[in-house]
């Protein structure tokens, strides 16, 4: 695939050692620091140095700096030229590795764009869709499982009950667990013989019992299959008798032979199927696997497929007859559902800008949403000055509509009784009930209560056009105006489902006529609602909604895409380092006693001739970085294995002397001993580790499974998990073992002084709840008040400007802190406040801190939050491990600051008339707080 200058690369091996290399041997300081992140410049320079071909390329980002800036900062850099000679000097496939050291959120875009070019056609990067219908017609049969390997957000269990109802076919379900497996071994003997279906939902919670399941399928089939040998020597017919004559007709298989035993009695009817649905679960039956079609399937990605999917939910005539009997109100909401819901699906992609955690949103969550705004709705309809019936739970509600002898459907609609539809209400059961049971975390559960704020309230009823987002108005429930562009049926006369629906579900107190010809009455197709038209908002949304999802959607900006795209690339790679790494080094438990040495021990073995691929680590002594190479395992290189991992070794530094600790009950003095004993214990158990391995690596000793392991993260470039214990890291190995020296210094600094400094490194502390309780211990000692106790103290937080020199002396009050990067948002540094982010920076570090533990009384200034941000406080940038936010701090927000689109004038042109306080620069929808909790903005300590 590459032309002649570059097809002696193996380009999917550099791409893999550039994502495990991350710091630069060379001495060449970064020459566009002013613009090109640090960790782009080290792939760079690592590209530079490691392949020969790329040899010159740092020095052009010195030499041509403006050239490339422009490219770094274009939107669609894989599709622009690369300054000077390199355009001309690489093809498409090898500049893959600079797209992928410099702009690696554009890399899956790039691969996708090279697919479609060599391959010519599109088909190779579209998934193809869930065709449940044509897996049954052409993939199954009663003696073959059907199992659905689940993803996320992907519940097959509605498309096989609306299969079944197509086939006429009883379908029992069962939710696996412990205690069920009785009931659901004598369902499957029935449906055996009736012919009927079983759907097994999560699999994984029982794959013990799945084992005795294979053996019972087993069973079945050798029973059937002797069955039918008898009857054919015997000369006779088994016969199987349908209660429909479809192909989908259940009944109960006989036998013209009635004097075989119960065993020979079971015959597996040809109607019979067998569901399950699972996790991926390493103990799951190899043979039941095999023996089944397996099915996987991932949602349909982005706001308008995951919104189209759910639309498809309900058919026309169920969301025709529920928007016409629960009044004009059920199909704004119902739409605002689905764009509530598609949402909180999708934000995930935004990795740690996203959610906190990792959660599971389904179907089901909004089924019973739905169910729930059935309900409310349903009790606050007035027809005729009179309350309107429940309604059947789940479904349409059961509502009599008094009205006149009328064709035109649109007058005949119910009216909602708004007083009697709470909006705080139903946002409760959104957050609480419906959706809140998934979310454990309290910023979690916060950015699902400002999304219900904004998405559900009470001018979705008022205003025509709602829209949806505040950053993008693209993004509306559209009203009549909207629709009429996209309804079928006021478009072509076209009205089958709805009048089909109405007619089915409408009880006049009139003339009955007018009911039977609701269907085909010409008069109605002019004057019929186009919200009632399913097909209608279906289609507004394929068209009308934007078609690849804005940032603005999910209230977060561009750089949130990066963030985005950065994760998504960095997972492919992982996944061909995976790849690539089954061919290197795996057996080295091969290398026994003293004299196998690294040639007996790695892959193959490097002394016998072994091709398999090494990645080399060198370590740079005066640098503290480390890189690593691929090379052939070739026996030459077998004393760079070995003296790479004793360079390594070589930089961890020695234990952290607390001798002249002098011991008190000082807070911070039994801080700094806690943090120095974890600091040791950690060094520690990386030297022990290390000093084993280079052993190991020697032939001098056995390398056992957990050297195993540890090898293997090296070689990666991570960290290996045993040393994560003390306290977790995103960043590389080679920066880690960086950031431990630093952590170390700081901290036997500390303690050789034996005297506190002036400014505290908060990114050091592994405990740092620990060192922020000592600093209020302090305060309180110092108050010497009951009413000031600890418990009764809190922090007041002010940031020192760059100019204001504070290393030469300590805090007067409180500490001084550092070490603090934000993220999701841009700072101001002259007025030391919140602002909009500039394009391509995703985090920034941010000024010395002071912190000062005073009375909760003093700190209610900091509660508007118009004014002030409580921004979390995370340990590294994944927020979901650690129990939760450190603490919170607040931060000032610079006012008008936020580029809003909607509906900060929707506030603004209904003041007068809705009385909303115009103080509120989001009036009394949501807060500047709530822009930057969408915004997923946070604080952590490590950049």
């Amino acid at each position: 695939m590459a032309n002649n200058n570059s097809s002696s690369l193996n380009t999917n091996n550099n791409l893999n050692n550039l994502n495990t290399t991350t710091t630069t041997t060379t001495t060449l300081t970064n020459p566009c620091k002013h613009w090109l992140p640090s960790h782009a410049w080290e792939a760079i320079s690592n590209l530079d140095k490691l392949v020969p071909f790329f040899h010159g390329i740092a020095r052009s980002f010195e030499e041509e700096s403006e050239e490339w800036r422009v490219w770094y900062l274009s939107d669609h850099p894989e599709n622009e030229h690369l300054p000077s000679e390199w355009q001309t000097k690489i093809d498409d496939w090898t500049k893959m590795l600079i797209v992928r050291c410099v702009r690696p959120d554009r890399l899956i875009h790039m691969i996708k764009s090279f697919i479609v070019l060599r391959m010519g056609s599109d088909k190779y990067i579209k998934p193809p869709s869930l065709d449940i219908s044509s897996i049954y017609e052409h993939d199954s049969d009663p003696y073959t499982p059907i199992i659905f390997i689940l993803a996320s957000n992907v519940n097959p269990q509605e498309q096989i009950t609306k299969l079944a109802h197509e086939k006429s076919i009883k379908l029992n379900v069962f939710s696996l667990g412990r205690g069920q497996e009785h009931c659901v071994e004598d369902a499957i003997s029935k449906a055996v013989r009736n012919g009927e279906w079983v759907f097994l939902a999560n699999g994984h919670l029982i794959v013990n019992w799945l084992s005795k399941l294979d053996e019972r399928l087993e069973s079945l089939l050798k029973r059937d299959v002797q069955q039918q040998e008898t009857n054919d020597n015997n000369g006779t017919i088994m016969t199987t008798s349908h209660s429909s004559s479809s192909a989908g007709g259940s009944g109960t298989a006989g036998s013209s032979s009635s004097n075989n035993n119960n065993n020979n009695r079971i015959h597996v009817h040809s109607n019979f199927r067998l569901w399950l649905s699972s996790k991926p679960h390493p103990q799951f039956p190899i043979s039941l696997l095999h023996r089944s079609t397996k099915v996987v399937s991932e949602s349909p990605s982005g706001i308008i497929g995951n919104m189209t999917r759910l639309f498809k939910l309900i058919s026309p005539q169920q969301f025709a007859q529920d928007a016409f009997m629960l009044s004009p109100e059920y199909r704004r909401v119902f739409f605002a559902l689905t764009y509530f819901h598609s949402i909180l699906v999708e934000r995930e992609k935004f990795g740690n800008l996203g959610w906190t955690r990792s959660y599971d949103f389904n179907d089901s969550d909004f089924e019973s949403a739905v169910k729930v705004l059935k309900n409310m709705l349903s009790h606050s309809i007035m027809s005729g000055g009179q309350q309107g019936g429940g309604g059947q739970q789940g479904g349409g509600s059961a509502v009599n509509i008094a009205t006149t002898t009328t064709t035109n459907i649109a007058t005949t609609t119910t009216t909602l009784n708004k007083s009697n539809f709470s909006f705080e209400a139903f946002r409760y059961m959104i957050v609480n009930v419906c959706y809140g049971g998934h979310v454990t975390d309290e910023v979690d559960r916060k950015l699902l209560d400002v999304y219900t704020r904004q998405c559900f309230n009470e001018l979705l009823m008022d205003m025509n056009d709602y829209p949806l987002s505040i950053t993008d108005d693209r993004y509306l429930v559209p009203g009549k105006s909207i629709l009429s562009k996209y309804s079928i049926m006021m478009n072509s006369g076209g009205q089958s489902a709805v009048g089909s629906a109405l007619s089915n579900s409408i009880t006049f107190s009139g003339n009955t006529k007018n009911k039977n010809n609701i269907g085909n009455n010409n008069n109605m197709n002019n004057t019929l609602d186009p919200t009632l038209d399913h097909s209608a908002y279906v289609k507004y949304i394929r068209e009308g909604l934007p078609q690849n999802d804005s940032p603005g959607a999910f209230g977060q900006n561009s750089n949130a895409i990066i963030t985005s795209q950065i994760e998504r690339a960095k997972s492919l790679l992982d996944g061909l380092l995976i790849m690539s790494t089954t061919t290197t080094t795996s057996h080295l438990s091969s290398s026994g006693g003293g004299g196998g040495g690294v040639g007996s021990s790695v892959g193959g073995g490097i002394g016998g001739g072994g091709t398999s691929s090494l990645n080399i680590i060198h370590v740079n002594h005066k640098m503290n970085t480390i890189t690593t190479t691929s090379l052939s395992s070739q026996p030459e290189k077998e004393q760079q294995v070995i003296q790479g991992i004793h360079d390594l070794l070589c930089q961890i530094p020695e234990n952290i002397d607390t001798s002249k600790v002098i011991h008190t009950d000082q807070p911070l003095v039994i801080v700094l001993l806690q943090e120095c004993e974890r600091y040791n214990s950690l060094l520690y158990r990386v030297k022990s580790h290390l000093s084993r391995l280079w052993i190991a690596l020697k032939g001098s000793s056995i390398m056992d499974q957990e050297l195993e392991d540890l090898f293997s993260w090296i070689k990666k470039g991570k960290v290996p998990i045993q040393w994560l214990s003390v306290y977790p890291s995103t960043k590389p190995l080679s920066s880690w073992i960086y950031d431990l020296c630093k952590r170390v210094e700081f901290f036997t600094n500390w303690a050789i002084s034996n005297q506190e400094p002036n400014i505290f490194w908060l990114s050091a502390f592994t405990h740092p709840v620990g060192f922020l309780t000592a600093v209020k211990q302090i305060a309180a000692r110092r108050y010497n008040d009951v009413d000031k106790s600890i418990d009764k103290l809190d922090f007041e937080y002010q940031f020192i400007s760059k100019d204001v020199v504070v290393h030469n002396e300590s805090a007067k009050e409180g500490v001084y802190v550092y070490g603090l990067w934000l993220e999701g948002a841009g700072w101001e540094f002259t007025s030391n406040s919140l602002v909009e982010q500039k394009p391509h920076q995703l985090r920034c570090e941010l000024p010395v801190l002071q912190l000062r533990a005073v009375p909760q009384d003093e700190l209610k200034k900091y509660s508007n939050p118009n004014a002030y941000y409580k921004a979390p406080l995370y340990y590294c940038p994944v927020r979901g491990g650690g129990g939760g936010p450190i603490t919170y701090i607040d931060l000032k927000i610079k006012q008008q600051c936020v580029p809003l689109t909607s509906p900060v004038f929707i506030n603004a042109q209904l003041a007068d008339e809705k009385q909303y306080d115009k103080s509120n620069p989001l009036g009394n929808l949501l807060t500047l707080s709530d822009h930057f909790t969408k915004r997923g903005t946070a604080l952590i300590l490590q950049d």
